[in-house]
């Protein structure tokens, strides 16, 4: 397990962040981010590294300044609530994913959630993403 100033990284599962940067980049090599890693955090923007797979459960959750955010092409999961309570948050990015499992309430209580973008989500990306139960708002 490693360990420094923002965050705790054991082998490619990012633990915890213990930062207070308003811009964080998460480290090369994590493929995926533990439950509740980033909750109440304070930041605006988050650079997601190009290895990630999966963003569990409320890993985002109540992020209430991250404004934007992209899902890098070789996720496979955004969990429930991941952004849940983001209220800021207005632009979400998929770049160039095929396919992806976004579970119930992953992006609930965000502006983009409520916004004609995620009204209209199947228009916007590849008929081979998988949307599992998904309604942003509950």
């Amino acid at each position: 397990m490693s360990k420094n100033d923002e965050f705790v990284i054991d082998g490619k599962i990012l633990l915890e962040y213990r930062g207070d940067a308003e811009n964080v980049i998460v480290p090369e090599g994590v493929e995926y981010i533990s439950a509740a890693a980033f909750m109440g955090s304070d930041f605006k923007s988050v650079v997601l590294p190009q290895a990630l797979k999966c963003i569990s459960e409320a890993a985002f959750k109540d992020c209430k300044n991250l404004r934007q955010i992209a899902i890098p092409e070789r996720t496979e999961r955004i969990s429930l609530w991941a952004f849940d309570g983001c209220s800021s948050l207005e632009s979400v990015n998929f770049i160039n994913i095929n396919k992806i499992l976004i579970e119930q309430g992953a992006f609930r209580n965000t502006l983009w959630a409520t916004s004609n973008a995620a009204k209209n989500i199947q228009y916007q990306i590849p008929l081979t993403y998988k949307l599992a139960n998904f309604d942003p708002i509950s």
